[in-house]
């Protein structure tokens, strides 16, 4: 709540009922309706290029349209929310989801962030919660940004003996390491980590939110023991 010296007042608040109820009857500036033509964009720009993705518009543009209008009304707003939903739709399209499967993946995600990443979480399969486990284990203990190559190298080293010195002959051998990380991160662990763009990137939750979540103790309990 802010004040001035003419009695103007404002209250900023969540759009939960008790407040719209209290203040309905004044003046009213709901930030999601500015921020609409921004969101429509930032998800529209998202999808562009993913092939599969493009592969379900071509079968079924209505269907396309209707998925990214959806995201967008979904949100509410909510920029943070669309990220991380976005990321997680993409990532579905990659491994060759239907345009009607991701509607219905769309309308079963929770709109609270915490649900939201328990929702990710699960749907990770089987196979691949022992890498996804590791990988979140590795960027936990780092306490922060994880230089790429480190992450790599912990990866490769569960599964072989990396031999740095064999590989640095290896013309370009950085550029596809950085690649297969890439790939790799974002299909085991459904984008709940990120490697952020550039050869020296590093590897950290997608969002501080999202370390937030898995730093819970019944959370780290449950991820834990969805593996062992």
């Amino acid at each position: 709540m802010a004040s001035c010296s003419d009695g103007l007042k404002i209250c900023v608040a969540s759009p939960w009922t008790e407040f719209e109820d209290e203040f309905s009857e004044g003046p009213m500036l709901q930030m999601h309706s500015l921020t609409w033509e921004d969101m429509e964009a930032f998800v529209t720009r998202k999808f562009q290029g993913n092939k599969g993705f493009d592969e379900q518009k071509h079968l079924y543009s209505q269907a396309a349209s209707q998925l990214l209008a959806d995201i967008t009304q979904k949100a509410n707003g909510v920029f943070l929310w669309v990220s991380v939903v976005v990321q997680h739709l993409l990532g579905l399209f990659t491994e060759g989801l239907s345009i009607y499967k991701a509607q219905e993946a769309l309308q079963n995600l929770p709109l609270d962030l915490s649900s939201l990443y328990d929702a990710i979480w699960n749907r990770i399969s089987p196979e691949n919660m022992s890498d996804a486990l590791f990988m979140m284990q590795v960027v936990a203990a780092a306490e922060g940004p994880l230089p790429w190559l480190i992450m790599w190298i912990a990866e490769e080293a569960r599964h072989g003996t990396v031999q740095p010195r064999a590989l640095s002959k290896k013309e370009g051998w950085r550029d596809f390491a950085w690649l297969s990380l890439k790939r790799k991160i974002a299909i085991r662990t459904r984008n709940i980590l990120e490697l952020t763009t550039g050869k020296d990137g590093f590897v950290d939750f997608t969002h501080r939110t999202a370390r937030d979540w898995a730093m819970q103790p019944e959370v780290w309990h449950r991820i834990r023991s969805s593996y062992e």
